[in-house]
């Protein structure tokens, strides 16, 4: 069974041969892999698949930052505006994401590897 194949079946979770399949980790693996040169990070290249297929997904280590850049607005509370990424660090089970604002505050978030999850809404059947 190819990643196409186990992207189409409708498991949750996947399974292949009785063994659990993350199947955010395996895109992740499977953009990273990719011989082609791309100008887009393979990070975002995944999330964008993920969102693509309608399926329940999660963050990893490897796509987390992202994920709460592209997900999580941060305010601040001195002056309302919208805090800015500065940098992150961390280990592949908690990330702490540093974010900064222009009037000088900053702050920081902290997260484990699976703090980040989306699942698509249902979609209504027709009669």
């Amino acid at each position: 069974m190819n990643l196409k194949e186990l992207d189409s079946l409708d498991l949750h979770p996947k399974t292949l041969d009785d063994i659990e399949i993350d199947l955010t980790r395996l895109i992740v693996r499977d953009e990273f892999n990719k011989p082609t040169i791309r100008s887009r990070d393979y990070r975002l290249a995944a999330i964008e698949r993920l969102v693509k297929i309608k399926r329940a997904f999660s963050s990893e280590h490897n796509i987390l930052v992202e994920m709460a850049n592209l997900f999580i607005a941060i305010t601040c509370p001195y002056c309302a505006k919208r805090m800015e990424y500065k940098n992150a660090g961390g280990s592949s089970s908690l990330m702490c994401i540093h974010y900064a604002c222009e009037c000088g505050a900053e702050s920081s978030l902290t997260l484990d590897n699976y703090a980040l999850g989306f699942t698509p809404p249902k979609t209504k059947a027709k009669p």
